[in-house]
Order: structure tokens, then sequence, then C-alpha cells
């Protein structure tokens, strides 16, 4: 099934949580909280990356790429919540594992 383009930042607009990790996605940008400290990365900072994910970087570096998990599902009545989650990587050369997040209802 193809799941089309998605313009990530707008998709994702709202509060996510994972284990110890929060991600808010709003009109100013998206800022990423882990373990208390918060990075706050401004639209111009966040760059689409193919058709699920975007990168938030800093100095022109990645910092951190958010996707849409599998089972992420926008309403087509955009005042409905999105269904399903997001993930996200830390963009270090370190093997990290994925944070799935999930929508705050």
């Amino acid at each position: 099934m193809c799941r089309g383009y998605y313009h990530v930042g707008a998709e994702i607009h709202g509060n996510w949580q994972g284990e110890n990790v929060q991600v808010i996605s709003n009109t100013e940008g998206i800022s990423v909280t882990e373990n208390g400290i918060t990075d706050q990365f401004e639209w111009g900072n966040i760059v689409q990356f193919g058709t699920l994910a975007v990168v938030l970087t800093k100095d022109d570096q990645a910092v951190w790429t958010i996707a849409l998990a599998e089972n992420f599902k926008r309403n087509s009545n955009a005042s409905l919540p999105v269904e399903g989650d997001i993930v996200l990587y830390k963009a270090e050369m370190a093997e990290n594992q994925p944070i799935t997040l999930k929508i705050e209802k």
C-alpha cells in the first residue's frame, strides 16, 4: 500500500511522549526534550527528508530525525487527531535505538 507524501512537520503538530523523551511540534518549530534537556529547532532548521521524515539541524548538522511510524495515519478531518506513532532517532555515528513516541490526547 502506498502511503503517499506527507509534510511531516505539519502532520506531527502536537505533543508526543516516549520514554524520557517529549517532542512538541507547533507554529514556532519542533522541540525535543530528552532527560530534561530541551533542544528547540525553528522551522528554518527543519528539513523534509524523503516522504516520511524530517531532520532537525543545528549549524547545518543533523541532530535528530523524526519519521512517521508504519502505523501513522492522518485523518481526512483535520480537526481529529492523528493515529499512530512517530519514531525519533538521534543523529550520531554510534549505534542507538529508535524511540517510539505517542501523541498526547
